[in-house]
């Protein structure tokens, strides 16, 4: 009689720990106003408290996880969330504009190396066959702060104060850091510790350049309507403010059903053809939207496949970038898959850009065919790459 095999321990922890990460990313969007009050700044210099956060992202992904490489995986994990957890703390008792700018920035060095080492820690407690359903269960933690988390922070933060927020991310941080340590096995296989001409070595090889470019348009090809949905739904839908919100918690479930379903998928057919079938169906979903949109019922239905497709993608192109990366550069595993978490942010901020100007230029209504016209772009790439894969291989029979 079989029995499927348990979820390694250590997942728990690095899932609560995402969903911690999750919430201090996106939770200063809701309490901006109130945040500006206390520290008497406008609102528009408040948007660094966002801004600093994500360059504390794409520096500390390959640049700190680089320096702390000589530490065991799991005492490169305490540290970090040791890490996050002070950073947090700091801004919950920050008493000038300053300090929680630095406070947000220290948070963010964390992010990024979280993200790297948990993707490898998942990677290893787990069968080889299950490896991107790992990945994908640590970023279910994230996807669930999105839905339940940042929500209830915001809420939380305005009833009482934006610190109170912060000093309940800190208390998590110090329960991650605690089910981490006891959770985490001692016997993960230790990274292997290369120069410093080694990590940016990376920036080298092409097949890992390929792989960030992918990230950028993939991931952030959708964010091309999706940072701007919210006034899709309100100015082409019809949708009034309260009805959004409720659609809104409804793609983030979508998003963390995909999360789980793009793991899924990868394990099953392999990082590349997963991305290929994924992106894909993006381009079908985002380019319908167009049109949908315009209909509220299908405009409900559509949002939900939206949300569906997101985050599914997260897991395979995370794990295309540690099977390039131990084949190209396995001296810089670690920085090699640090800086796809910065690719990430990038590809965020380059389409949410890319959405700002198509809403000032022919409007909101058109950023769904963008983002398909983008996203069409990442499948030809992963399209070809798997074409490629194929012919080399007929070659070699």
């Amino acid at each position: 009689m079989s029995t499927k095999p348990k979820m390694p321990r250590a997942l728990l922890a690095l899932t609560l720990s995402s969903f911690a990460i999750g919430v201090t990313e996106f939770i200063p969007l809701g309490l901006l106003a109130e945040m500006s009050n206390y520290f008497n700044t406008s609102l528009s210099s408040m948007g660094m408290v966002v801004s600093m956060y994500a360059i504390g992202v794409a520096i500390g992904a390959p640049i700190l996880t680089n320096l702390i490489s000589n530490l065991s995986r799991k005492n490169q994990l305490i540290f970090t969330l040791i890490l996050f957890t002070l950073g947090n703390l700091l801004a919950a008792i920050s008493t000038s504009f300053n300090m929680l700018i630095l406070a947000r920035v220290i948070s963010g060095l964390a992010h990024g190396v979280f993200f790297t080492i948990g993707s490898i820690i998942a990677s290893e407690v787990s069968a080889p066959e299950k490896r991107s359903q790992a990945i994908a269960i640590m970023f279910s933690g994230l996807t669930v702060a999105l839905v339940i988390g940042v929500p209830l922070g915001t809420f939380l933060g305005k009833t009482f104060s934006w610190s109170f927020s912060f000093y309940l991310v800190t208390i998590l941080g110090t329960i991650a850091t605690i089910l981490s340590y006891i959770l985490t096995p001692k016997t993960l296989v230790k990274a292997v510790k290369g120069s410093i001409s080694d990590q940016f070595s990376v920036l080298k090889e092409w097949r890992l350049m390929k792989s960030y470019l992918l990230t950028i348009i993939g991931y952030g090809g959708s964010f091309v309507l999706l940072t701007y949905l919210a006034e899709v739904l309100k100015n082409v839908s019809g949708f009034k403010s309260n009805t959004i919100s409720v659609l809104l918690l409804i793609y983030g479930v979508a998003v963390a059903i995909g999360n789980i379903y793009g793991g899924k998928t990868s394990d099953k057919m392999g990082a590349m053809n997963s991305l290929k079938l994924l992106f894909f169906i993006q381009v079908i979903a985002f380019g319908t939207f167009y049109f949908t949109a315009k209909s509220p019922i299908l405009a409900v239905i559509n949002v939900f496949i939206l949300g569906l497709l997101d985050f599914a993608i997260v897991p395979p192109l995370q794990i295309n970038v540690v099977e390039v990366a131990n084949e190209v550069a396995p001296k810089a595993v670690d920085s090699a898959t640090g800086l796809n978490i910065a690719t990430f942010n990038l590809g965020i901020a380059g389409a949410s850009t890319i959405g700002g100007v198509v809403i000032s230029t022919i409007g909101v209504s058109h950023t769904p065919w963008i983002a398909a016209a983008i996203l069409s772009i990442a499948f030809f790439m992963s399209a070809y790459e798997v074409a490629k894969k194929t012919n080399e291989l007929c070659c070699k029979i």
